[in-house]
């Protein structure tokens, strides 16, 4: 899964592995790209905590979002369904993640200075 801003791919993980693009990243990128580690960790170690975790997710308005998302949901339909529902799973949890991890670090910041 990538992080795109403005078009322009930010981060991905492949095989185990976390890329970041050297210039323009924010803090949301490395959190959202971990999240997706943390998650196939958390997968293969603890699946009933993972599958509680996704029960969580499928009742937020993100899961429908990323479900129904050209770029996302729909590119995986073909995929068998406990793999699609993975990879929603950790798409919805990195951005939920990205997003609340880049705001706590704005707020530590500005509270450092």
């Amino acid at each position: 899964m990538r992080s795109q801003h403005g078009g322009r791919v930010l981060g991905y993980v492949k095989d185990g592995e976390m890329w970041l693009a050297e210039d323009g990243l924010d803090a949301d990128t490395p959190i959202h790209e971990y999240t997706h580690l943390w998650d196939a960790a958390v997968a293969e170690k603890n699946p009933e905590l993972w599958r509680r975790g996704v029960e969580l997710m499928k009742q937020t308005r993100l899961w429908a979002q990323v479900e129904q998302s050209r770029d996302y949901g729909q590119k995986w339909k073909d995929l068998p369904a406990e793999r699609r529902e993975y990879l929603i799973a950790s798409e919805v949890h990195s951005r939920l993640t990205g997003t609340g991890g880049e705001a706590l670090l704005d707020r530590l910041a500005k509270l450092a200075y």
